[in-house]
């Protein structure tokens, strides 16, 4: 009931308009982290932090999203041999990107390394996340075409293996990359198309008001896609 609350947790704030108020947008319950501290199952409890790291790495808090890296180390060793290792590997590579830390470029070919392998051996899982840090590794040398076609073809791979909150953190990826280059143009129409993906996927707080419609507001469409990407770490 811990873990189903951590996520139910996730998907409210996930789900929510932006600029929504409340209880939504407050701190992590002590109670909640109390509970996952006397968990027995300790790669369920690794789960909660896990959502955390992605929660925000989506929203662009490195900052808080390292400090739940942190968090999420201390129960790697129980979960050998679970999805829950890869995905920490790589939450953990995207907000050293995203914080542009020191040893950002470090952790980013580490971790690229690691999803060379991961890759061949299941695609579904590990391709278009291999192709994302792949472009980050590309942005960190300032080699910005090749980061480009790296984002481009991991928002592919995303899109090809249902992986929608891939898609769209990955164009979202693009779009700031191309603010910052100044190519406005390109960089609108990355971001539309990490607002449609977000949207398909449920996660209205990521999606900027001028690209929410009334109806992806009344009722978003792919809540279920979300769940099933929290449930199966695919």
């Amino acid at each position: 009931m811990t873990c189903l609350n951590s996520t139910r947790r996730l998907i409210a704030r996930l789900t929510a308009p932006q600029d929504s108020e409340g209880e939504l947008f407050a701190t992590e319950d002590e109670q909640l982290l109390a509970d996952l501290a006397a968990f027995g199952s300790r790669h369920f409890a690794h789960f909660h932090f896990l959502n955390q790291c992605m929660l925000h790495a989506l929203t662009g808090d490195a900052a808080a999203g390292l400090h739940a890296v942190s968090r999420s180390a201390a129960y790697l060793a129980d979960s050998r041999g679970l999805l829950n290792t890869s995905e920490h590997i790589f939450w953990s590579a995207m907000l050293h990107a995203i914080g542009k830390t020191r040893s950002a470029a470090k952790e980013v070919a580490t971790a690229r390394k690691k999803f060379d392998v991961w890759s061949l051996r299941c695609s579904a899982n590990f391709s278009p996340r291999h192709s994302l840090l792949s472009a980050e590794e590309s942005r960190l040398r300032k080699d910005h075409p090749a980061a480009f076609d790296l984002y481009r073809q991991a928002a592919a791979l995303a899109r090809e293996f249902g992986n929608l909150h891939i898609e769209a953190f990955t164009n979202r990826r693009a779009a700031d990359l191309a603010f910052i280059l100044g190519r406005n143009d390109e960089a609108r129409g990355f971001q539309k198309a990490s607002a449609r993906s977000y949207t398909q996927w449920g996660a209205l707080s990521l999606v900027p008001g001028s690209y929410q419609s009334p109806d992806a507001l009344a009722n978003p469409t792919s809540a279920p896609n979300m769940k099933t990407a929290l449930g199966d770490r695919q």
